[in-house]
């Protein structure tokens, strides 16, 4: 039986809700592999300063880097940043040869009282060393 557009139509066969929960989960986990293409996951310590050169020796949050992309750095830190902050954001050479770099706070989510996460978009062009990154998955 064929249904007119703007007719409700109801669920109410177990088959059709299985196969929209099904397609629902596919296409989670088609845009997880698309991510994990589009990122790195790696863990290096990072510390985060005032982006003034005046005030870079004091520390506004220390944690560890979760993933890397192209112009993107995503760390769990000790404390929150604000987002809109320009910070100097410096990463663990031994773990990751990159440079410090000044970025942009785009976004922070408390995770816990005392973890948070934060995206930072790097302000310089940054060559991504690829020998010291491990692709997730």
């Amino acid at each position: 039986m064929s249904k007119h557009l703007g007719e409700s139509m109801r669920l109410e066969d177990d088959h059709t809700v299985e196969v929209i929960e099904e397609l629902h989960l596919t296409q989670r986990q088609q845009m997880q592999s698309v991510r994990n293409l589009a990122s790195r996951v790696l863990a290096a310590a990072v510390t985060i300063a005032p982006a003034s050169p005046r005030e870079r020796e004091r520390t506004l949050a220390k944690g560890m880097t979760r993933e890397l992309k192209v112009q993107e750095i995503v760390a769990t830190l000790d404390r929150p940043v604000g987002v809109g902050d320009c910070v100097w954001l410096a990463v663990d050479r031994a773990a990751l040869d990159l440079m410090p770099s000044l970025a942009l706070c785009v976004g922070c989510a408390m995770l816990a009282d005392d973890e948070y996460e934060a995206r930072f978009q790097l302000l310089q062009v940054t060559a991504l060393p690829p020998g010291a990154l491990h692709l997730s998955g």
